[in-house]
């Protein structure tokens, strides 16, 4: 038998030892698990599965936090959800991409305003805008290219040499397959707005913990999935929390409370719930599972009348993940960091919903 002990740094709440247990037992059946004290003891007769299910624990351990399951209703007669409406100042372009007119940029504007005033205590000020491409091997330091290769969009390049290019663009057009001639630019549409400022911690941070807010526009690819909410770019507003774990802990708290009273205050029926991010572990049913059980995700839906809901925003708790993605302990002396983003375009989506039932 063999066997590993996790300490834990903060003191474990009574469901933690049922719920790391429902999880392993899951996916490995012949490992146990046994609380004692303030550690945990893995055990099993496979090297590799008491080391597999030990990573897993430790995650979930550092991670874990009572999970959060409520609703924001405000008083008014759209308890019951909103309309989805169309807008007559977008048009689609291609699935998932819009031409947007002069009322949906200056609405997108105005949010975007007030949500730097709204958080400019916390950030000091300190705003940034993010460009719409980013070095390929951020995403792969990430672990963003394992877990969603489908969703990057990669930037191919033809020859630099003039010559060289005018031959290979015209045997594209006139075969449609001319891909031997395509360089890989080594850069993608950014699928990720905040992973510039956690790849790039040492510009942005002076002296941990420090907060910084971000905007950009992040391309997804999802196929035939896209419509009017589900957009192949879309533009965010994010704040990006660098510190430890007390830190990362108390900007997490303040972050679920805050999106509760903005949206509550615009009038929004919201849903607050744990959520997953895949960006843990090797098994994607297990990554979901263990972030659903940690509650280091919170989304807030949006309550439609179709009985059906739209994530408009989120705070998440990356733990040390990204520190060690990006030796950011090193570089910065930073423990850990977290985030929270809102979607502006699904943000005035709602918004416009919300005005039109009114």
């Amino acid at each position: 038998m063999h066997s590993q002990t996790v300490k834990a740094e903060r003191t474990l709440a009574d469901d933690f030892g049922p719920t790391a247990r429902s999880i392993i037992a899951h996916y490995y059946r012949d490992v146990s698990i046994e609380i004692i004290g303030d550690s945990i003891a893995v055990s099993s007769a496979s090297v590799d599965a008491t080391q597999k299910a030990t990573d897993v624990v430790t995650h979930l351990l550092s991670t874990y936090r009572p999970t959060v399951e409520r609703t924001i209703v405000p008083p008014n007669p759209l308890a019951s959800g909103i309309p989805l409406c169309g807008c007559s100042d977008r048009f689609e372009s291609l699935p998932g991409f819009f031409i947007n007119g002069r009322d949906w940029i200056t609405e997108i504007q105005d949010i975007l305003g007030l949500l730097q005033k709204h958080f400019s205590d916390l950030t000091g000020g300190r705003h940034f805008a993010v460009p719409s491409v980013i070095n390929a091997e951020v995403l792969a330091q990430a672990g963003y290219l394992n877990k969603f290769p489908q969703a990057v969009s990669h930037i191919y390049r033809l020859p630099s040499d003039y010559w060289q290019t005018a031959s290979a663009s015209t045997a594209v057009y006139r075969s449609g397959d001319e891909s031997q001639n395509l360089e890989h630019g080594r850069a993608a549409l950014n699928p990720v707005a905040c992973f510039h400022a956690l790849s790039k911690a040492d510009l942005f941070v002076e002296t941990p913990p420090s907060t910084v807010s971000i905007q950009g526009s992040v391309f997804r690819h999802e196929g035939h999935r896209h419509d009017s909410s589900r957009l192949g770019e879309f533009s965010v507003f994010e704040l990006v929390h660098f510190g430890d774990a007390s830190s990362c802990t108390d900007f997490f708290d303040q972050l679920v409370k805050s999106f509760s009273a903005i949206f509550s205050e615009y009038g929004l029926p919201i849903r607050v719930a744990t959520a997953s991010d895949a960006f843990f572990g090797e098994d994607a049913l297990l990554r979901r599972r263990m972030q659903m059980a940690s509650g280091g995700k919170i989304e807030f839906r949006v309550l439609l009348k179709d009985n059906t809901e739209l994530s408009i925003a989120s705070v998440n708790q990356h733990r040390d993940y990204f520190v060690r993605a990006f030796d950011l302990g090193t570089r910065c002396n930073i423990k850990e960091t977290a985030c929270a983003a809102i979607g502006l375009d699904r943000l005035a989506i709602c918004l416009r919903g919300l005005r039109h039932d009114k």
